[in-house]
């Protein structure tokens, strides 16, 4: 008779037991990818950028000090060339519900300046040095 109350008691321990560790996951995701339509010339460290473009953001390539940031032209077979990777100023943000890009007027060419990007549901903005 002991034995029937017994499992049920180590099957609420052990889903407490497994379930526990989750807790201390980060919920940071080591890589960020979004597909990205700049309508208008936008600058980013001196490159015009203009039409499809797939942003990605690495933490394992940050971590290791290697840039985090690379941007590809946008082909519908994968990711086109490499158009310039550079390391980012990450700083922490409100979570945003899109893909978010923060610009500003650009005196040095006739453009836009990209000063930092956001992915969606991320709670940390990149922002985009100078050069």
């Amino acid at each position: 008779m002991r034995l029937p109350r017994l499992i049920p008691i180590l099957v609420v321990i052990g889903v407490i037991g497994a379930s526990a560790p989750a807790g201390f996951v980060t919920a940071t995701p080591v890589r960020e990818v979004a597909v990205v339509n700049i309508a208008g010339p936008v600058e980013v460290q001196r490159m015009l950028l203009n039409g499809p473009y797939v942003f990605e953001h690495d933490t394992a390539r940050m971590a290791r000090g290697e840039p985090c940031t690379a941007i590809y032209e946008f082909s519908p077979n994968g990711l086109g060339r490499k158009v310039l990777s550079f390391h980012c100023l990450p700083r922490e943000s409100g979570t945003v519900e899109h893909f978010t890009m923060r610009v500003q007027r650009s005196f040095e060419m006739p453009a836009l300046r990209l000063t930092e990007y956001q992915f969606a549901g991320s709670g940390e903005a990149h922002g985009v040095p100078r050069r």
